[in-house]
């Protein structure tokens, strides 16, 4: 069968690894800083200034993403 295969953050091998894998890569950093944020507010029995928040991501597209084929199901 065939398939693609996308990780999720950007680990160092992940270009190494045959094939290279599709990984989306975000700042994770920032995400633990908010999360962390958030549950020392909610600690404190605040009300977390953001639910919600869209973090940038981009896709470093490799060889283990193809497109999909026509007629596939």
């Amino acid at each position: 069968e065939e398939m693609s295969l996308i990780g999720i953050g950007e680990l160092p091998r992940a270009a190494r690894e045959n094939p290279a894998l599709t990984t989306v890569c975000m700042d994770v950093q920032e995400e633990l800083r908010l999360t962390v944020e958030m549950l020392r507010q909610l600690l404190a029995g605040e009300k977390p200034e953001v639910i919600h928040r869209l973090l940038p991501c981009r896709i470093e597209a490799r060889a283990s993403c193809a497109p999909a084929k026509i007629g596939m199901t």
